[in-house]
C-alpha cells in the first residue's frame, strides 16, 4: 500500500511515498521514537483513495501498533497543516487551536511544523524505504 505512494501526487514536486519517506526520515534524524517514525511514514497512506479524510484513515491503520497519541496526531494532522497551505487572516480560527489542550499538541506541531510541511523537496536524499522496512515488519507484524 505505501509503495502505491509513488504513484499518487498532491500535484507537489513529489510523489506521496517520496515525501512520505521524507517526513520518516526528518523524524528519525530528529531522534523521534519507532512509534512516531512509523507515524511519519504512514501518516499520508490514506491518500491512495484521495485527500479526504485521509489522516482518519491512517489512524484507523496505525491504532494498533502505536501508542493513542501518535494516533491522535496522524488522525488531526490534516487541521494542523492549514496554516501552511492557506492564509489565516485576522479573526480566521487556526484549526489546531482546537486541540491546544490536548496532551499530543505539542508533537503535532512538531510533526507537522518541522517535519511533514519541510518534507515536498524533489532534491531531498531520504533514507530508502528498505531502511524502515525493519521497522514497519517490527511494529505492524510482530516479526
Amino acid at each position: 500500500m505505501l509503495r502505491s505512494l509513488d504513484d499518487v501526487s498532491d500535484g507537489g514536486p513529489v510523489s506521496e511515498l517520496q515525501h512520505a519517506l521524507q517526513v520518516a526520515t526528518w523524524a528519525r534524524r530528529a531522534d523521534a521514537d519507532d512509534e512516531v517514525v512509523l507515524a511519519a511514514l504512514l501518516h499520508d497512506v490514506g491518500k491512495v483513495f484521495g485527500d479526504e479524510g485521509h489522516g482518519e484513515m491512517a489512524a484507523a491503520l496505525l491504532r494498533p501498533h502505536v501508542r493513542p497519541d501518535v494516533v491522535e496526531v496522524v488522525r488531526h494532522h490534516p487541521a494542523f497543516t492549514a496554516r501552511h497551505w492557506q492564509e489565516l487572516g485576522p479573526g480566521d480560527a487556526d484549526p489546531r487551536d482546537a486541540f491546544r489542550d490536548r496532551s499530543w499538541f505539542r508533537l503535532a506541531e512538531t510533526f507537522v511544523d518541522d517535519w511533514d510541511m519541510c518534507s515536498f523537496d524533489p532534491d531531498a536524499d531520504p533514507l530508502p524505504l528498505d531502511h524502515f522496512a525493519p521497522l514497519v515488519q517490527r511494529l505492524v507484524t510482530g516479526a
